[in-house]
């Protein structure tokens, strides 16, 4: 399913026929940018919380799939794009944390 945003985009629209090929890069940070809400919950029905730990050195983009197999964030894709998005998106801190799949990504990273 597609967001509004999303609805109206057709990759063959964007190929290599097309003369502006920075179509399909606009097209698609519109998209990532109206489909991405970093406070919405990853598994709204599963609040209980739990222990999760990020090691000494560990990079925010370097968790991503550990976070989605945790059903922490939907996907470990969004996630990194979310990284992009965000200033301090580097900054971690090791140790362990108490985290739950009600969070949204904005609050993963702060926590």
């Amino acid at each position: 399913m597609r967001c509004a945003p999303c609805a109206g985009y057709d990759a063959a629209m964007v190929g290599s026929r097309t003369r502006r090929p920075w179509i399909g890069a606009a097209l698609g940070a519109a998209c990532a940018t109206a489909c991405l809400d970093a406070e919405a919950p990853a598994d709204p029905s599963r609040p209980e919380p739990f222990e999760w730990s990020v090691a000494p050195g560990a990079r925010a983009a370097g968790l991503a799939d550990r976070l989605e197999h945790e059903g922490l964030v939907r996907s470990a894709f969004w996630w990194k794009v979310y990284l992009r998005t965000v200033e301090d998106a580097g900054c971690l801190k090791a140790g362990r944390h108490r985290v739950a799949r009600t969070m949204g990504m904005a609050e993963l990273l702060r926590t």
